[in-house]
């Protein structure tokens, strides 16, 4: 079962700030995504036009980053967009990055320990106690 932290990572989203995939300005695919997971779901029913179309207008990057607020996936697709990266490869690339990420998401939340240790990154230290003059 999902704890709460983990709940609140996972976005979904309204409508209004849905992911809506078009062919090209104007044409709608009927395709849409509320959550990541959603937009993993997609990859596979959209043209491959349409994941390019976004692609290089910066779409993806731009809803993952402001819309989802996961900023080192949104780093991953803006890497790809400036290698033109297209057809399969592109579907492909972006279905296994979107993929490892939702699982990333999914994990169960371990705290982590509150206790900090202490390490000396100097072999030679030695602990002494201090001189005490009297």
């Amino acid at each position: 079962m999902m704890n709460q932290t983990n709940l609140e990572k996972i976005k979904i989203l309204d409508d209004k700030e849905a992911f809506y995939f078009y062919s090209s300005i104007g044409n709608y695919t009927g395709h849409k995504a509320h959550s990541l997971k959603e937009f993993e779901q997609a990859l596979f029913k959209v043209d491959q036009k349409s994941l390019e179309f976004h692609l290089f207008r910066e779409d993806f990057e731009k809803w993952i980053r402001f819309s989802l607020k996961e900023e080192a996936l949104a780093k991953k697709v803006e890497a790809l967009r400036k290698q033109n990266v297209t057809g399969k490869l592109l579907r492909n690339w972006l279905y296994t990055h979107v993929k490892q990420h939702n699982k990333t998401l999914n994990k169960p939340y371990k705290p982590q320990p509150t206790t900090a240790k202490v390490t000396y990154k100097n072999k030679n230290f030695r602990k002494t106690t201090p001189a005490h003059s009297s």
